[in-house]
C-alpha cells in the first residue's frame, strides 16, 4: 500500500506562466501551478532540477526546457 502524498508549502514566484511551485523532497515530487491551467504533478524530479527551477530567473522558460517533456507529469484537480 502507498503513502498518501501531500502536497507541499507552495512558494509564490515572478512568472506571467507560472503561479507557484513547490517540491517534496523525500518522494521527489515537483507541484507546479500555473496561472491559467492549473496544478500539474512531476514525479522523479531530483532536488538539483528543483533547485535550478527556483534561482532560474525565467521560471516557465527553465519548466519548459528541463521538466515539461522529462518528467512523467500528472494535472490535478
Amino acid at each position: 500500500m502507498s503513502a498518501k502524498l501531500i502536497q507541499p508549502e507552495m512558494k509564490p514566484v515572478s512568472s506571467p506562466a507560472i503561479k507557484s511551485i513547490g517540491y517534496d523532497k523525500e518522494h521527489e515530487i515537483l507541484y507546479v501551478e500555473f496561472h491559467e491551467s492549473g496544478l500539474y504533478r512531476y514525479h522523479d524530479v531530483p532536488p538539483k532540477v528543483y533547485d535550478a527551477l527556483m534561482s532560474d530567473r525565467h521560471h516557465a522558460r527553465y519548466y519548459d526546457e528541463h521538466i515539461k517533456t522529462k518528467y512523467r507529469g500528472e494535472k490535478l484537480d
